[in-house]
């Protein structure tokens, strides 16, 4: 009795002891377990199979090149070779005897090409490295002094690993022998350069592999070392990486199931070749190597389809019974779909079909409730679709109504839309537009710079702005264009956005302007070769005048000496050396009168501060004071071609009045529109009240004429000069280089 109520309550027991009674004991256990043992049994086969063909073709492999060692030394041993090396290496360069070894071992190397077979290149190398002699003429005079077969095959026979290719060779082994004359002196390297053609024939042979088998040889950078591309779908592969391969790279041998190079699930060996430096792999699919446990799974479930048959007839009876209240309420869910969330499905069991039922009314409730808010929802998404759509028109009326051109593209630089403005300029409609790229708009070489331009929007994400030409209807037009880049909600650039403008009749402007600047440009200098001139005379006036001012304090200092060597009369001294000290200033202010004079004579130039500085450094007495310049290298004023005088003054006077100075520096700084050139000292500096007494003439301890020549120098282009340093911690003068008296070399 209570087992016949858990009958009735349990509809999941009913089905599934039905079904694993009639069936699933007969099928599926028998199926599993055959197809497993199968498999099992084919993988240990497979394995053996290829562990063979891998063994065999390692053994192969490393007897031909070890054939192949062989032939390089009995050809380093041939006395023709020896006897002319050893001429070709130790004669000079232009003698008969060298010329006439090098023509032989020319001529000989190809024909022992030709006997031999696998061979790509045979050449002799000098002791220093180089290709001497080669069966490849375009290699010869090549140095190979860093290559690691090299430095070995200088003293020592050996075949090396597998070169990879490159963009001038394919892969290769190269075998090498040191080389001795016919007295026993090593004179070179012998070297044969083995392609990999033999290699092929070795490792790619298929006996033994089956249909889908295959043997290849990987190098440590996952390269395929072949001359034979690896071809995968109609691709050449190279690079290659797959478990198999990743442990035989590791240096391990083994075996297993895994994925190949391609993606092809197969069963592999894999092992390290230490003398090749290489790995070797032979697989075979896994299709081939379990077709035997396929087909007797496929036998077993056409057996298992067939007493399926004959079991869906008993459970046909079964399912009668079982399926009347799930029509019922699937009647109901026909019924909910229609529309009617009030229907209700009958519970008539207290199985699983009952629980269903019930849970199918408790989702029918919900579904009314959803539906509510729902309902809520779409009347808050229209809304905001009208908001939205309002906001769109009065972006589309803005965007019309700029009288700019205006665009957006996408990623491919493909438009998206534009405005009318824009349209109206290219002549056609905006709908037109859409979906069309620069090169369906202006001609290549504009379209490409312009996806050029889109393209670095996009990479670097800025903004940028450019002015240049238009070609439009045949005229040439300027314009001002800045593209920004165009971002989604997570910041993600989409595309980009760009907006122009004609600027033609501005430039044209500036043109008109350029050419009235030139004229006018034309005018200045006309004239200043007039006031040139004119300083040409005044300034030989002036020469004049000095020299002779000049001889005339000469006889005056002269007679004074004299007139101090006849009268000794210690009274008189004091009137010595006052007449002495004026005749000095005297000579002073003529010398002063030279320099000033030369100021404004030539038109003022560029001059490289930087370069001031260090020549000033050289003409200064420094004794054990240090100059740091620290100006930018390309920095240039605008000055006088006196300027350097200024430069050996500040530091001159540094020296000077420094007291304990050591160090004088040179910096740039910057003033609002300003540039300030510092030239400062950690010596005793200036006290407060003698800071502007210093720059006038005749201020000072010895002619007290350099600051003040020096503030007339920079006056000139409107440079000025002060001092703001502070006293006991060093002098500071600033000279304040105005807007456009200042740049950086190369950039107005």
């Amino acid at each position: 009795m209570k087992s016949t109520w858990f009958w009735r309550r349990n509809l999941t027991a009913r089905l599934i002891c039905s079904f694993l009674i009639l069936s699933l004991l007969i099928v599926s256990l028998v199926g599993i377990i055959v197809y497993f043992q199968a498999t099992q049994s084919l993988t240990r086969s497979v394995d053996d199979r290829l562990e063979a063909v891998a063994t065999l073709k390692e053994d192969v492999l490393n007897n031909w090149v070890d054939d192949q060692t062989q032939n390089v030394v009995m050809i380093a041993g041939i006395p023709g070779i020896r006897k002319q090396s050893g001429i070709l290496f130790s004669s000079t360069d232009t003698s008969p005897e060298r010329k006439q070894a090098y023509a032989e071992l020319s001529g000989f190397l190809p024909q022992l090409i030709s006997r031999t077979t696998y061979t790509d290149e045979l050449f002799i190398i000098d002791l220093n490295g180089t290709i001497a002699v080669s069966s490849d003429r375009t290699h010869e005079g090549r140095s190979v002094a860093t290559d690691s077969y090299f430095l070995q095959g200088r003293s020592r026979t050996l075949a090396t690993t597998i070169y990879p290719s490159t963009p001038d060779e394919k892969p290769a082994i190269f075998i090498v022998t040191p080389l001795f004359d016919m007295q026993g002196k090593r004179t070179g390297v012998l070297a044969s350069r083995i392609s990999l053609a033999r290699i092929d024939r070795i490792i790619l042979e298929r006996s033994g592999l089956g249909r889908s088998g295959e043997t290849y040889l990987v190098d440590q950078t996952h390269w395929i070392v072949s001359e034979t591309p690896l071809i995968v779908n109609g691709t050449s592969l190279q690079f290659v990486q797959s478990e198999g391969i990743d442990a035989a790279l590791r240096g391990k041998d083994g075996s297993g199931v895994y994925r190949n190079y391609a993606g092809i699930p197969v069963v592999g060996v894999y092992r390290w070749l230490d003398n090749q430096d290489v790995a070797l792999l032979a697989e075979m699919s896994q299709d081939e190597a379990f077709a035997p446990a396929r087909e007797l799974a496929l036998t077993i479930l056409y057996t298992g389809i067939f007493l399926s048959v004959i079991l869906a007839a008993g459970m046909y009876l079964l399912a009668h019974q079982i399926t009347r209240p799930v029509l019922e309420i699937a009647d109901a869910a026909a019924r909910v779909t229609a529309g009617d969330l009030s229907r209700q499905a009958p519970v008539q069991t207290e199985d699983e079909v009952g629980l269903l039922a019930v849970a199918f009314n408790d989702m029918t409730r919900k579904l009314r409730q959803t539906l509510e808010g729902l309902e809520t929802n779409l009347r808050e998404l229209r809304e905001r679709d009208e908001a939205l759509q309002k906001s769109e028109h009065k972006y589309r009326t803005l965007v019309e109504n700029i009288p700019q051109n205006i665009f957006q593209k996408d990623l491919n630089s493909v438009y998206v839309s534009c405005n009318e403005n824009f349209a109206a300029t290219l002549d056609p409609r905006s709908e037109d537009i859409t979906g069309k790229t620069d090169l369906d708009l202006y001609p290549r070489e504009l379209a490409e710079k312009y996806r050029a331009d889109d393209k670095r929007v996009m990479t670097t994400g800025q903004a940028e702005e450019f002015v240049e030409q238009f070609v439009l209807n045949g005229k040439v037009r300027w314009i001002n264009t800045i593209k920004t880049p165009v971002k989604d909600i997570n910041g993600t650039i989409t595309g980009i956005q760009g907006i122009f403008w004609d600027i033609t009749d501005r430039k044209r402007a500036e043109e008109d302007l350029s050419k009235l600047y030139s004229e006018l440009e034309q005018r200045v200098a006309e004239r200043t070769a007039e006031l040139q001139r004119t300083n040409k005379k005044l300034n030989l006036l002036h020469s004049i005048t000095r020299h002779d001012i000049n001889n005339q304090l000469t006889v005056i200092a002269g007679f004074m000496d004299i007139l101090e060597c006849k009268v000794h009369d210690p009274t008189l001294d004091e009137y010595f050396h006052t007449v002495s000290t004026a005749a000095k200033r005297i000579a002073g202010m003529i010398r002063f009168t030279g320099e000033y004079e030369k100021i404004g004579v030539n038109a003022p130039v560029w001059q490289n501060a930087f370069t001031l500085v260090n020549t000033a450094a050289k003409e200064v007495s420094l004794g054990k004071v240090m100059v740091k310049n620290d100006l930018p290298a390309g920095a240039e004023v605008f000055a006088d071609q006196l300027i350097g005088k200024v430069f050996f003054n500040l530091m001159d006077n540094a020296v000077r009045y420094g007291g304990k100075i050591t160090t004088i520096r040179f910096v740039v700084e910057e003033s609002g529109d300003e540039h300030l050139i510092v030239c400062e000292d950690d010596g005793d500096g200036v006290l407060s009240d003698k800071k502007e007494k210093i720059f006038e003439r005749g201020y000072g301890k010895n002619t007290g004429l350099g600051l003040a020549l020096s503030r007339e120098i920079l006056s000139i282009t409107g440079i000025t000069i002060r001092e703001t340093g502070k006293p006991d911690k060093g002098a500071r003068f600033e000279m304040a280089v105005p807007k456009g008296a200042y740049r950086f070399m190369g950039r107005l």
